[in-house]
């Protein structure tokens, strides 16, 4: 979860966190608190897996999750030309993922 810095007061921080629609951006839900400055990370981690099917399976699926009904797809990201792309925050990750030495083992 990234969280917007808002003021510091010794040991304690004041966050805000907003989650907006992934399909038109508008805001669904606005949060604000404090929390210890001790709790707050520097680093965001993202995982990625690699699932090689032995069987065939369908084409595309539905998943229901945060309020939004997603088709999900197999795609092969080794073919720039074929690869999907993705909401723009998550873009940039996968990006990197491809471009990395892993990445290369797809191509």
């Amino acid at each position: 979860m990234v969280v917007k810095q808002q003021h510091q007061e010794e040991s304690l921080v004041q966050v805000s966190y907003e989650e907006r629609d992934l399909n038109t951006g508008r805001l669904m839900a606005s949060h604000l608190g404090w929390v210890k400055s001790d709790a707050l990370g520097q680093r965001r981690r993202r995982s990625f897996c690699h699932l090689a099917l032995r069987e065939s399976a369908r084409d595309t699926w539905f998943v229901q999750t945060d309020g939004h009904r997603f088709e999900l797809f197999w795609a092969d990201p080794g073919a720039p030309d074929t690869r999907p792309s993705i909401v723009a925050p998550q873009q940039s990750w996968l990006d990197v993922l491809l471009d990395s030495e892993v990445g290369r083992v797809w191509s």
